[in-house]
């Protein structure tokens, strides 16, 4: 089915197309926040806007690669990840074929259906469509990190084209907001086109009407900003500008009102892991600290300050934080849940290790959706991919006389992180396109060719 946005949508990649690669970049990092927004509806198999973009980048990325074979960068020696992600795709890839079929029958948590639909009634395993689906969308992803790899782009064009996207999901969230609290208009119409995925601004938690912005749901569009939380947290911590500080604490506001709890546990998880790694262990080490994390000391014990007051005078306050932390843990919802994530491990027990393929199982976790699908050796071959990535991102940054460069991959490489803890919590999806862009960031800084470091002679 066509929609309004498959016209608009089509018309800006046919000219971002036109223009170069890193036109239509600065176009697949904005649709990676518009994850609720179709570019075309085929059934039950909708393409969204991301991977519209994403085809339009390999085509013309391979396209420039044929002609200007003279520019492509290849550096003997320094491709470890591109190693590490190989053996992944290949593992994943031959598992989401074989698998299925290996252990039809076996009972799984269907990723067609919700995991609530699945309680006690869980899906026989057998091979199908949807298998096929998630190799693609991993070949998609893996593509382009190979195009960025060989022809390095700029890291300032990523951070530029990632703080638009945030600026977008920022702009629309707080509109959002805005409406559920006085009932303006706010378009969903338009954002949220992805048939039988998007679930709107009308879900409750208590009585707070939760937020989820450009996004399909609040837990997805809370673990996107636990990411540019990290992000933020560390560039200010690294370069103390009121600027990031702003952007810090709009995203902070944003999270809290999602009324998510993977977004509560996270906001406290990446502040106390930022804490303890530039904070209390430098102090153990050196006796000092740095003055922006020690005004992050004082900012955190006003904030529990505040907090108390806040639960000791206000009714509505006591009711959030209840909800959120307290009756969501005992509710049905983390009961299904915590089920999906035990079942998962003994997926994982009964495949003996190997997974059941990539495609056939979604429980809470991101974790254990590693392990579930693709097995012990899958989880591992990612995890060195993603250690090995942000090590010759670091690596490769401190050859640069840019301080500005290596304040982006250290909180580039946080902001990793801080998604991959809330994916963790409460976000399953391999192909959460959010993920993908942090990985596209750290490749183009582990890539390119930095200005060096001078030296006296």
């Amino acid at each position: 089915m066509l929609e309004l946005s498959t016209f608009i949508i089509g018309g800006i990649g046919i000219i971002a197309f036109l223009f170069g690669l890193e036109f239509i970049l600065v176009g697949l990092i904005i649709s990676s926040v518009l994850q609720a927004m179709a570019f075309i509806n085929l059934g039950d198999n909708p393409i969204i806007v991301y991977y519209f973009f994403a085809l339009l980048f390999i085509v013309r990325g391979l396209i420039d690669l044929c002609l200007e074979r003279d520019t492509i960068l290849w550096a003997p020696g320094q491709n470890t990840p591109l190693l590490y992600l190989s053996l992944f795709v290949f593992y994943s890839s031959f598992g989401a074929l074989i698998f299925p079929n290996v252990f039809a029958g076996m009972l799984v948590y269907s990723p067609r259906l919700g995991i609530d639909d699945q309680v006690n009634n869980m899906t026989r395993l057998v091979f199908e469509s949807f298998n096929l689906n998630q190799v693609a969308q991993l070949l998609v992803n893996v593509l382009m990190i190979g195009i960025i790899w060989l022809k390095p782009m700029t890291p300032t064009l990523f951070i530029r084209a990632i703080l638009i996207a945030w600026g977008i999901v920022i702009f629309f969230a707080l509109w959002q907001w805005l409406a559920n609290m006085t009932g303006i208009y706010f378009p969903e119409a338009y954002l949220y086109t992805v048939e039988g995925w998007s679930l709107g601004n009308d879900q409750l938690i208590g009585s707070f009407t939760r937020v989820n912005g450009s996004f399909v749901e609040p837990s997805s569009l809370a673990t996107y900003l636990c990411g540019m939380y990290g992000f933020f947290l560390i560039w200010w911590v690294k370069d103390s500008n009121w600027r990031i500080l702003l952007c810090l604490l709009l995203t902070i506001f944003v999270m809290l009102i999602t009324v998510s709890s993977t977004a509560y546990l996270s906001l406290f998880l990446i502040l106390a892991a930022v804490l303890w790694g530039l904070g209390v262990a430098p102090l153990f080490k050196s006796g000092s600290i740095d003055k922006s994390v020690g005004m992050i000391f004082l900012a955190v014990i006003l904030s529990i300050f505040l907090l108390v007051m806040l639960w000791l005078g206000s009714e509505q306050v006591r009711e959030l934080i209840n909800v959120v932390l307290l009756q969501k843990s005992d509710g049905d919802s983390f009961v299904v849940r915590f089920d999906a994530d035990i079942e998962s491990m003994q997926i994982l027990w009964r495949t003996y290790g190997l997974g059941v393929g990539l495609g056939s199982n979604r429980p809470s976790s991101f974790l254990l959706f590693l392990l579930s699908n693709v097995g012990v050796l899958g989880f591992l071959f990612f995890t060195l991919f993603i250690i090995s990535l942000a090590h010759s991102a670091l690596k490769n940054t401190a050859q640069s006389d840019e301080p500005v460069l290596h304040n982006w991959v250290s909180a580039a490489v946080w902001g990793l992180c801080s998604m991959l803890l809330a994916k963790t919590i409460a976000q399953p999806d391999l192909s959460f396109s959010s993920l993908w862009i942090w990985i596209f960031l750290l490749a183009s800084m582990a890539s390119f060719q930095p200005h060096p470091i001078s030296t006296l002679k």
